[in-house]
C-alpha cells in the first residue's frame, strides 16, 4: 500500500495537509505519492483542442516545478519517506479518485469558508469520500 496525497497547488495554507501526509506515511512505513491535477487558464479552456503543444508543455512543466517546490522542505523533514511525484492534466476529482486502488490512505485539504456556518467540502473531497476505495483523511488548511 502507499499514502497519496492530494495537492491543489503551492500555497502557504497547504502545510497542515502536506504535514498530516507526510506524518502518515512515516508512521505506516510506505511511500507517498503526491497527485496534483490542473486544467488550462480560463483564457484557454473554452478552446482546449486549440492550445499550442509547446504552451501545453510550457504549462505541464510550470505545475511540475510547483509540485516539487512544495514538497521540497517536507522531504529535507522526512528524508526515508520515498516521495513519487505525479502531475496530471484533468479533474482533480477523477485524478485522486484514479490513485486510490492501491492506496491504504488519501489526504485532501478543505479549505475554511468563513461565510457559512459548519463544516463544508468542496466537489474534490465530496468525490473521493464517495469514490475512493480506502479511507480519506480530509484535514482543514491552516
Amino acid at each position: 500500500l502507499r499514502g497519496v496525497l492530494g495537492v491543489e497547488g503551492v500555497r502557504p495554507s497547504d502545510g497542515a495537509v502536506v504535514a498530516f501526509a507526510f506524518d502518515a506515511a512515516a508512521g505506516r512505513g510506505v511511500d507517498l505519492y503526491a497527485v496534483h491535477a490542473w486544467g488550462l487558464p480560463p483564457v484557454q479552456a473554452y478552446a482546449p483542442g486549440d492550445i499550442d503543444p509547446v504552451r501545453y508543455e510550457e504549462l505541464r512543466r510550470e505545475h511540475a516545478a510547483d509540485l516539487s517546490r512544495t514538497l521540497r522542505p517536507w522531504r529535507k523533514r522526512y528524508p526515508r519517506i520515498p516521495v513519487h511525484e505525479s502531475v496530471v492534466f484533468g479533474n482533480p476529482a477523477q485524478a485522486l479518485v484514479g490513485a486510490c486502488p492501491r492506496a491504504g490512505l488519501l489526504v485532501v485539504g478543505r479549505r475554511e469558508h468563513r461565510r457559512a456556518p459548519g463544516t463544508r467540502l468542496g466537489p474534490v473531497g465530496h468525490a473521493v469520500l464517495y469514490h475512493c476505495s480506502c479511507p480519506v483523511a480530509v484535514v482543514p488548511h491552516s
